[in-house]
């Protein structure tokens, strides 16, 4: 009797480990737009009732591994699209089951803006100036009296870019932006229609500045859309009630020469100011490879300007501001010698 009993233990364990296991396959998905036909990447498709699913790559393919056949129910989703459930029975015909999702129509929430109107004008806003005041100039007239180049790179994010090796031409960035970006004014108006290079008006000798105002920011389109960077105003001296006046000679290291000389006072019911400059730089090679680092330069600056009231709150201010440079760089021995064939670059 026990062994009948062991025997047909036996067979059922037998019977149990023959029996085949139920049988699994991958499910490859594909998500469309159903107007378009194109895929839709990242859409996600889940099986209803189990953690099996996954989300469409850049084909708009999902895979879903280890789906065990039969027959199940597919959820699949993307933002901005209806939600469709897909009934499949699986293992199916075909490489892969293609589903397509419609746009659905949203309909977003009301949005209020309102404002409140005031007396100010835009032209009275505050804005944020930094100043270099006569003290600076002074300072930097007395360290290189022919150009307020190196004071302007003093000030934070402002950078004086040197644009051309044969000329020292340089421009003005602000804020990282390219010099176009920047505006310069001499007395509140465009000074060669307000662009910082080209001309080089950094060739501005301070001795004839009571100040400098910088204007950094979107504020600074208050004075035109080409002060997207910013805005430097180049202020003049005015006259005072006495007669003043001031000579500067400087020679430097490198053969710079700088006359530079300033006077004003009254004169009748009027007042005026006048200024009065040259340079004088020759060509130099500082690193000796035969081409100029610095150029030949010969310029001379005149500035005259008359001032007067006519009303009590009424002041009127006429000037004229004369300016000629010429620089020659290039190769050293062309500079100052007719072109030849030994020596050709030089302008």
């Amino acid at each position: 009797m026990r062994n009948l009993f062991f025997i047909g233990l036996l067979a059922l364990v037998t019977m149990l480990g023959l029996a085949p296991a139920k049988a699994q396959s991958d499910l490859r998905v594909q998500v469309l737009d159903s107007a378009t036909n194109t895929s839709i990447p990242g859409a996600t498709v889940r099986v209803e009732g189990t953690t099996l699913g996954g989300n469409t790559d850049m084909e708009g393919i999902a895979v879903v591994h280890g789906l065990p056949d039969g027959s199940h129910v597919l959820h699949v989703s993307f933002i901005g699209y209806r939600t469709r459930k897909v009934r499949v029975t699986t293992p199916i015909n075909s490489d892969k089951l293609v589903v397509k999702l419609g746009e659905e129509a949203m309909q977003l929430g009301m949005v209020n803006v309102t404002a409140t109107r005031t007396s100010s004008r835009i032209e009275d806003a505050p804005q944020k100036i930094e100043v270099l005041g006569f003290e600076d100039l002074l300072e930097e007239g007395s360290l290189k009296p022919g150009s307020v180049a190196s004071l302007i790179g003093d000030i934070s994010s402002v950078q004086v870019q040197q644009t051309s090796v044969v000329s020292s031409a340089s421009v003005v960035r602000m804020q990282g932006l390219e010099g176009r970006h920047t505006l310069l004014l001499r007395d509140g108006m465009p000074a060669y229609g307000g662009l910082s290079g080209g001309f080089d008006l950094l060739r501005i000798p301070p001795l004839d500045l009571q100040r400098i105002e910088v204007i950094k920011g979107p504020s600074s389109t208050f004075n035109g859309g080409g002060a997207i960077a910013g805005a430097i105003n180049f202020v003049t001296k005015e006259p005072g009630d006495t007669l003043n006046g001031l000579v500067m000679l400087n020679r430097s290291s490198l053969t710079e020469t700088n006359a530079n000389a300033y006077i004003s006072g009254p004169l009748g019911k009027m007042k005026y100011t006048l200024f009065a400059g040259g340079i004088a730089q020759e060509a130099i090679d500082v690193d000796g490879d035969g081409y100029s680092d610095i150029p030949k330069i010969r310029g001379y600056q005149l500035h005259p300007q008359l001032f007067f009231d006519v009303e009590k709150r009424t002041h009127v201010r006429t000037g004229l501001w004369w300016q000629r440079e010429d620089r020659t760089g290039g190769e050293i021995g062309a500079i100052d010698a007719p072109v030849d064939t030994a020596h050709y670059f030089g302008f």
